[in-house]
């Protein structure tokens, strides 16, 4: 009897022993793609359940249009959502309105004391080869959208206005508070700076809110500021400096060299700022 159960133990071990040989197999010949992502990241390359990491930071949208919505995914930065929005005329309801929140943030135009403007070169995951950047960036818990784009500018390009220099030549660590939660710019910076508005980026799926900011007259306020030798706090992210006169900026936001349409927002109305001014002089 023992020897008529032989064959079928042995068809029940293999059974179980070749797939988990398979299994260990497929998990220890990784392609030089995953191989390189393993070192990268011990936990793979299969993206993660967005709502696993985190319950999103920034403020929700209901409208006199909103009748319900649901989240479906979100992390600290940003929110997806499905809303059911009545129609403009009452008549109907849309059921599946994907949108998607980002937490709000700013860019600032930066021109320095020669009249040149300075920007980024780099690359970003949502375009295709290079673009000019301006400076930009999330606002931080308890920050003004003000706050924010003083110390993004100071962290990205080691630059601020002659009031921030300043000020953290009487104090170093002063931690260069103001401006107000709606934009607006502390009395002691205006000189500098101008708020040049708050935008929603699009206006039917969300975006977040932009706070869009000017800064002339620029200055390092840290060693090597303004230059490409200032090493910034950015994200992991390649970026060159160059500095463009106005003319030569003018013509890179023509040709479609400022690829993203908030910094093309924030640079046009930055040239609109400077041009109305000339034109005001006369």
């Amino acid at each position: 009897l023992q020897i008529r159960r032989a064959p079928i133990i042995i068809a029940i071990l293999l059974l179980i022993f070749i797939p988990l040989y398979a299994v260990t197999h497929v998990q220890t010949t990784l392609t030089a793609e995953e191989a390189k992502m393993k070192v990268i990241d011990s936990e793979g390359t299969m993206p993660k359940a967005p709502r696993a990491q985190g319950v999103f930071k920034g403020e929700g949208w209901i409208s006199e249009r909103t009748v319900d919505k649901v989240i479906l995914a979100e992390t600290p930065f940003a929110r997806c959502e499905a809303h059911s929005v009545m129609s403009e005329d009452g008549k109907s309801v849309v059921h599946d309105w994907l949108w998607m929140e980002e937490r709000e943030h700013i860019n600032v135009a930066v021109l320095d004391a020669d009249d040149k403007f300075v920007l980024m070169k780099q690359k970003k995951y949502g375009i295709s080869g290079e673009s000019l950047a301006t400076v930009g960036g999330f606002i931080e818990d308890g920050e003004s959208p003000f706050e924010a784009a003083l110390r993004e500018v100071a962290e990205e390009l080691g630059m601020g206005s002659r009031a921030t220099k300043s000020r953290l030549e009487k104090d170093p660590k002063d931690k260069l508070t103001g401006g107000f939660r709606d934009g607006r710019i502390s009395e002691e910076e205006m000189e500098d700076w101008v708020f040049l508005g708050k935008y929603r980026t699009s206006t039917n799926r969300g975006g977040g809110f932009v706070y869009d900011y000017f800064l002339k007259n620029a200055v390092p306020v840290a060693p090597n500021g303004g230059t490409s030798k200032f090493k910034g706090s950015g994200e992991g992210e390649k970026q060159n400096l160059l500095k463009l006169t106005i003319p030569e900026t003018v013509a890179a936001v023509k040709n479609g060299e400022v690829q993203e349409v908030k910094w093309t927002n924030a640079l046009s109305l930055s040239l609109l700022q400077l041009f109305t001014k000339d034109l005001d002089n006369k």
